[in-house]
């Protein structure tokens, strides 16, 4: 485990940034914790399983977040036995896991073994990345960096988002994910 998040981005950044796509989430929250760890709410979890051929797995959780995995491996059951078990010598509730479906059923199976926890399959999500931009004609309206003024939208938008692809969150975590992200 790793005590910051630039420790860890050390050892993993060119790693997931290979296929940032598919890692911006890991990605994002390392990065928003090594430039402001003041707004993790409680201990971030930070670990990789290495092995002779290098990083095998690596989590990161903010709880009371869902444990976010990488792997590019087609097979890491003992790195993620290894895993399940630092998470639970350490007192780790882990309340789901989020990454690519065999990775994630793999790790959940594992980790219900180690912990005796039993899982189910959640949300299915995938991730899609834009390669190319095709300009319309025109386009009302201009981009522009969110002001003060648009805090009320912004978090409107963020809790739709949230309600639409998550099932989940309220109006004042909206607020104030609107209020950080606009600050930063």
């Amino acid at each position: 485990t790793y005590q910051d998040a630039g420790a860890f981005l050390q050892k993993t950044q060119a790693l997931l940034e290979a296929r940032e796509a598919a890692n911006s989430l890991m990605l994002g929250i390392c990065l928003r914790l090594k430039e402001s760890p003041e707004t993790a709410q409680h201990t971030p979890y930070l670990a990789t399983v290495e092995d002779g051929q290098g990083v095998a797995v690596a989590a990161v959780m903010t709880p009371p977040q869902k444990v976010v995995l990488y792997s590019d491996r087609p097979a890491c059951e003992e790195a993620f036995e290894r895993l399940a078990q630092g998470l639970t010598v350490g007192g780790w509730a882990v309340p789901g896991v989020l990454g690519p479906s065999r990775i994630a059923e793999s790790f959940a199976g594992v980790w219900a073994r180690v912990s005796g926890q039993r899982y189910r399959a959640g949300i299915r999500q995938r991730i899609y990345e834009l390669k190319r931009v095709d300009h319309p004609q025109y386009s009302p309206g201009r981009l522009r960096v969110a002001e003060e003024a648009d805090v009320d939208l912004v978090a409107e938008w963020a809790f739709a988002f949230q309600q639409e692809a998550l099932g989940e969150g309220s109006v004042e975590e909206a607020r104030q994910l609107a209020e950080r992200r606009m600050k930063a």
